[in-house]
C-alpha cells in the first residue's frame, strides 16, 4: 500500500511538471530588470493609456507628474486598486501578475500633497528547476518571482499667478527576490522551502506643469532610475539567483487639456531609459533595456452622468510600446474603462488590451469628504448644476473646476481647505458628540407624571360640562331663568 501511494504522487508530480515551464539556466550570472513598460495604477492612469503627464488630477495619475497636485486635483482623492496583468513577453501568458496600489492626495491651495504605494514591476511563476540545480532541487518544480514598488511621498505648489506649478516626490523603492516552493500546482513539494531577500532604493520625480489660455496644459516630468544592491549570497536552490536590479529612468512631456469639468484629454511621450546587462528572469539571455524607448501616448476621459449623488466616466486611450526586450517585436495597445461613484463609493473596471497582453484592473475608492460633511465635521459646498446623462461636453466653463484652473477665481461658500478642515475637525468632533449625548439624554430621561389641580379648601368637588355644547346650553338656561325672576315683581305691582 505504501509503494502505491509513493508511486501515485511521483505521477502526479511528474504530470504537474510537463505543465511546468523549465528555467534555461542553473545558474544566474545576469541582473534583474525590474521596471513593467504598461501602465499601472487607477483606473484613469490605465483607461487613458497612461497619458496623465499633462493632468495629474489623481493620487496615481500625479505619481508621472507630481505638479499636478498642486495644479488640476480639485479637492482630495482617495484610491485602492488592483492590476492583473497577464503577458506573454515576460513569462507564460496563464500566468498572473498582481500589481496592487493604494494613497491619497489633497489639494490645499497654493499646495498639493499625496502619499502612497506605487507598484513598479514584477515577474514570477512556477519553473522546473534544471537538472544541472543542486540536490534536492534538480528537476523540481520551484517558485521563482522578483518585484519593485514604491512608497511615494509629493509635494506640490503654484506659483506666477496660477500659470505655474512644480512638485518632487521622495520614492523609496523596496525589492524583492525570491525562490521556494511551487504555488497552486496541487502537488506535494519534496520540503516546503522559501528563500526570500528584501533591498531598498531611493530615487525621485521632479515635475512642472504650465497653463496656457483655454486651459491647455504643457506637463514635464522626470524619474531618476533606481538601483536595488542585492548582495550575493548562497541560494542552494539556484546558484548565483540574487543580483542586482535596476528601474530605468523615466522622462515624460505631455499637453493635456480640461475645457470643462465633463471631459479632459491628453497627450504624451514617454522616454524610458536604459537598464545595462539586465535580462528576463525567465531567460539569462533576454535582455532588457539595453537600449533607450519610446512610447507615444493618447488618452481621453467623458463623465457621461451627472445626477444627485451619482456620477459615471468613461475612459478610452491607444500607446505604442516600443519592446524594451531584445528580439520581441513591439506592439499597439487599447485602453479602456469605467468608473461609476454612487454616494461615498467609487468603483472602477478597466483593461488594456494587446498582442499577448491583458491588463485588468479593478478601483475601489471612498468620498472621505462626503463622509465628514454628513457626520456634520466640515462644512458642505456648493455643488454645480448637474448635468445629467450624456451632455455636450464641448464647451468652456470653469464651473466646479480646481481653482488654479478658474479665471478669475473668486470665494464663495464655506472654506474648503484641507488644512483648515483638519484644525477644525477635533472642534467639531466634541460639538457633534455633544449633540448626541444630550440627544441619547432626552431620550432616556423618564417621563414625569402630569400634576392634577388640588381643590380649595371647603370646596366640594362639582361636576364639570361633558363638553363645549352642553356647556353652552346650560348658561342660555341660567340667563333665562334670572330674567324671569326680574320680571315678576313688575308684574305684581301692575295687579295691585
Amino acid at each position: 500500500m505504501k509503494q502505491l501511494i509513493t508511486l501515485c504522487i511521483i505521477i502526479i508530480q511528474s504530470s504537474a511538471a510537463w505543465a511546468v515551464t523549465p528555467l534555461p539556466y542553473s545558474r544566474r550570472t545576469r541582473p534583474y530588470n525590474g521596471f513593467t513598460s504598461g501602465p499601472v495604477g487607477d483606473i484613469r492612469t490605465v483607461g487613458m493609456a497612461g497619458a496623465t503627464a499633462g493632468l495629474g488630477d489623481t493620487f496615481l495619475a500625479a505619481s508621472s507628474n507630481p505638479a499636478g497636485l498642486a495644479m488640476t486635483l480639485g479637492g482630495g482623492d482617495t484610491n485602492l486598486s488592483q492590476n492583473e496583468i497577464h503577458d506573454g513577453n515576460l513569462q507564460e501568458y496563464s500566468e498572473r501578475i498582481g500589481l496592487g496600489s493604494i494613497g491619497a492626495a489633497a489639494n490645499a491651495y497654493p499646495w498639493g500633497f499625496s502619499m502612497g504605494r506605487v507598484p513598479i514591476g514584477q515577474e514570477g511563476q512556477n519553473y522546473i528547476l534544471p537538472s544541472g540545480s543542486p540536490a534536492p532541487f534538480n528537476n523540481q518544480a520551484s517558485h521563482i518571482s522578483i518585484a519593485t514598488h514604491e512608497y511615494r511621498f509629493a509635494v506640490a505648489r503654484i506659483f506666477w499667478k496660477n500659470r505655474l506649478a512644480l512638485g518632487g516626490s521622495l520614492n523609496i523603492g523596496l525589492g524583492e527576490e525570491e525562490i521556494g516552493s511551487p504555488r497552486n500546482m496541487g502537488t506535494l513539494p519534496l520540503s516546503a522551502y522559501s528563500d526570500d531577500h528584501h533591498k531598498t532604493g531611493v530615487s525621485g520625480t521632479l515635475g512642472a506643469m504650465a497653463q496656457f489660455s483655454r486651459r491647455l496644459l504643457l506637463g514635464v516630468a522626470y524619474t531618476f532610475p533606481m538601483h536595488y544592491a542585492f548582495e550575493a549570497e548562497p541560494t542552494p536552490a539556484l546558484p548565483g539567483f540574487l543580483q542586482p536590479m535596476d528601474v530605468p529612468s523615466r522622462f515624460d512631456v505631455a499637453l493635456g487639456w480640461i475645457p470643462n469639468r465633463l471631459i479632459r484629454g491628453s497627450a504624451g511621450l514617454t522616454v524610458i531609459g536604459k537598464t545595462p546587462g539586465a535580462a528576463l528572469l525567465r531567460d539569462d539571455s533576454s535582455l532588457v533595456g539595453d537600449s533607450a524607448v519610446y512610447q507615444p501616448k493618447l488618452g481621453l476621459a467623458y463623465v457621461f452622468l451627472e445626477f444627485g449623488t451619482f456620477k459615471g466616466t468613461l475612459f478610452t486611450g491607444t500607446y505604442f510600446e516600443h519592446s524594451r526586450i531584445e528580439g520581441v517585436s513591439s506592439r499597439m495597445h487599447v485602453t479602456g474603462g469605467i468608473e461609476v461613484k454612487a454616494w461615498i463609493v467609487t468603483t472602477g473596471l478597466g483593461v488594456d488590451a494587446s498582442s499577448n497582453y491583458k491588463n485588468s484592473l479593478f478601483s475601489l475608492g471612498l468620498d472621505l469628504g462626503r463622509i465628514l460633511q454628513g457626520l456634520n465635521l466640515m462644512p458642505t459646498p456648493t455643488p454645480p448644476r448637474q448635468a445629467g446623462l450624456f451632455h455636450n461636453p464641448i464647451y468652456l466653463s470653469d464651473e466646479g473646476l480646481a481653482r488654479p484652473l478658474v479665471e478669475n477665481w473668486q470665494p464663495g461658500g464655506p472654506d474648503m481647505n484641507p488644512l483648515t478642515i483638519i484644525k477644525d475637525l477635533p472642534e467639531n468632533v466634541k460639538k457633534e458628540m455633544n449633540v448626541i449625548r444630550d440627544q441619547f439624554y432626552d431620550f432616556a430621561k423618564p417621563t414625569e407624571p402630569r400634576a392634577l389641580p388640588k381643590p380649595s379648601p371647603g370646596a366640594s368637588p362639582k361636576s364639570s360640562p361633558k363638553s363645549s355644547k352642553e356647556k353652552s346650553r346650560l348658561s342660555k338656561k341660567k340667563a333665562k331663568k334670572t330674567s324671569r325672576s326680574n320680571e315678576l315683581p313688575v308684574v305684581e305691582d301692575d295687579v295691585r
